[in-house]
C-alpha cells in the first residue's frame, strides 16, 4: 500500500497519505469483506512466469488517466 500510495503522490498534485498509528483505525477498505495479506510482486513474478505490465508510477498514471482525474 505504501509503494502505490507514494506513487500516486508523484501524479497527483495535492495527494496526501499516512500510515494510521497504533490503534487508529484506517480509512482504505479493500472492499473484501476480509483481512488479507499483502500481495508481494516479487514472489509471484519468481514462483511464476508473471511480469507486471507498468511499475508502480506508470500505473499510478494510468489509473488516473483512466478515472478522469
Amino acid at each position: 500500500m505504501e509503494t502505490w500510495c507514494e506513487a500516486l503522490a508523484r501524479v497527483v498534485p495535492g495527494f496526501r497519505w499516512r500510515n494510521a498509528e497504533a490503534g487508529e483505525t484506517g480509512n482504505v477498505d479493500s472492499h473484501t469483506g476480509f483481512h488479507r495479506g499483502p500481495m508481494v510482486i516479487g514472489k509471484i513474478a519468481r514462483d511464476t512466469s508473471y511480469v507486471p505490465r507498468w511499475e508502480f508510477e506508470a500505473a499510478a498514471q494510468e489509473w488516473v488517466e483512466w478515472i478522469g482525474r
